[in-house]
């Protein structure tokens, strides 16, 4: 019986300290995140921007849908206008949704992403186009949000890499379709 009680006490201050190092971890790492990738494309720069001011036109380039292609996705309002929103719900994507918050044709989007599942959360994802030509254009994507302590910030390592890697994909993704020559 002794061993087990000095067992047990043992385990819960070893518990205890791997609680207490993570609550230290956490409050040293960033109350926020900002993910951005850019590509160039060899293409106008208001083609680029119609296949992703409109919802229903990402599922020929956005990387969640090569991830879980059965998952569910629908789409609300007028395409490419402010008040539009994508849905998805899957068993690797989680629950969420995209709304238009600002348009600027040719120039930039913002929306506000919201994740249900598996955990709730927010963040801000922008658009930038910059026409380099007639046949050619750049394509940055950033995403930014806030990370709440202690659990969402230890995650945010994680899922920063995770995100860096699908708008990465994404990309590359849009510049294939725009360029069927690239692949």
């Amino acid at each position: 019986m002794k061993i087990a009680v000095n067992w047990l006490r043992k385990s819960l201050v070893f518990g205890f300290g791997l609680v207490f190092l993570a609550l230290i971890i956490a409050a040293v790492l960033p109350p926020s995140f900002e993910v951005e990738r850019s590509v160039m494309i060899e293409a106008p720069v208001m083609t680029v921007y119609d296949s992703v001011a409109n919802f229903d036109r990402w599922e020929k380039w956005g990387p969640w849908f090569f991830i879980e292609p059965d998952a569910t996705f629908r789409y609300e309002g007028e395409m490419g206008y402010v008040g539009s929103k994508h849905f998805w719900d899957g068993n690797l994507l989680g629950k969420g949704s995209v709304t238009m918050l600002d348009v600027n044709p040719g120039e930039s989007l913002r929306m506000l992403v919201r994740f249900e599942k598996p955990w709730s959360s927010t963040m801000l994802g922008e658009f930038f186009f910059e026409s380099l030509g007639k046949e050619k254009c750049k394509v940055t994507w950033v995403n930014e949000g806030d990370l709440s302590y202690p659990i969402m910030r230890i995650l945010g390592v994680f899922a920063k890499k995770k995100f860096e890697h699908q708008f990465e994909q994404g990309l590359q993704n849009l510049k294939k379709l725009h360029e069927p020559s690239s692949t």
